[in-house]
């Protein structure tokens, strides 16, 4: 390929590769349920159940592998986005997925063998989800670092400049925030051994999804003029140390606002309709302070 058509690109090639993460898993778990459950389970309880919800459990592993892989890829310098390298990503892809399911078949065995109260049970779920994010990290990270030798190689290296690097690196604290944002609030979905059959399990996880949906459009719209100070180099660690910073004091406001908000919610889902107006007031209010939160602490960090 000729160095004025190379294609690069900072987030296509980690993005193919998070989104093959998410297909491998997903038939993966399929086969686990057709295998234990047989096929007509499947069918006769909805395909589009069990893809549906766990497609919103993965949403925090995609997040995180795209992350990881952008700035893999960037420091081993391979952002050629030709075909040899979406066959070579997708594969990479496969392993991780399969990493990820037998890691956390054995650290549930082992964690979830007895049970726990339910504080208890809690710190123990973080401390599995932090062990699943740190090796399926490390191992994304090394794999694609002992793979760089096979990749298509660029003519040119990617460069980050002036041009760019607001863009990249606002998006990366984005991705970032996301993921460690939506793991955060799937702690506190009960731990349903039997999920699967569970209604009320999705219901958790839609109120959740729409929970982050409704107030985080305000503080991302928020950050448009934040990460102005360009730079030759990508920011990795300090976009890392402000999305758990963020994400630490996000979380301090939200739980300052949890006792006003589940009381109105019930009073709501009993019957007072009057209130949905007073729930989204609180909610926009929380989103706000979310936003500034977010534009105080970039803006010191960063501009």
């Amino acid at each position: 390929m000729k160095n004025g058509l190379e294609k690069l690109s900072f987030f296509k090639l980690p993005f193919v590769l998070a989104l093959s993460y998410v297909f491998f898993s997903l038939m993966i778990f399929l086969y686990q349920i057709g295998y234990s459950y047989h096929i007509e389970f499947i069918i006769k309880n909805h395909f589009t159940y069990f893809v549906f919800i766990k497609s919103i459990i993965i949403l925090p592993y995609f997040l995180f592998i795209l992350a990881i892989s952008a700035i893999t890829l960037y420091k081993i310098n391979i952002h050629n986005f030709s075909q040899f390298n979406i066959i070579l990503v997708c594969l990479i892809g496969l392993f991780i997925s399969i990493v990820h399911y037998f890691i956390s078949f054995d650290i549930q065995w082992i964690m979830f063998e007895t049970d726990y109260d339910i504080w208890v049970g809690l710190f123990f779920r973080i401390v599995q989800e932090c062990i699943i994010y740190c090796i399926i990290g490390l191992f994304t990270y090394y794999l694609l670092k002992n793979m760089k030798n096979i990749f298509n190689k660029n003519y040119q290296p990617f460069r980050i400049d002036s041009q760019n690097s607001t863009k990249i690196h606002r998006n990366l604290f984005i991705i970032f925030f996301f993921a460690i944002l939506i793991q955060l609030y799937f702690f506190m979905i009960p731990k349903d051994t039997n999920y699967l059959q569970s209604d009320i399990s999705l219901v958790f996880y839609i109120v959740v999804v729409l929970y982050i949906t409704i107030s985080t459009p305000i503080p991302i719209l928020m950050l448009k003029n934040r990460f102005t100070k360009t730079s030759n180099q990508l920011q990795a660690k300090l976009i890392i140390k402000l999305a758990f910073l963020a994400n630490f004091l996000l979380l301090i406001i939200s739980l300052c606002f949890s006792p006003i908000f589940f009381d109105i919610l019930v009073k709501t889902i009993f019957g007072n309709q009057r209130y949905w107006l007073l729930l989204l007031l609180i909610l926009m209010i929380q989103s706000f302070l979310w936003g500034v939160t977010l534009r105080i602490l970039t803006g010191k960090k960063m501009d």
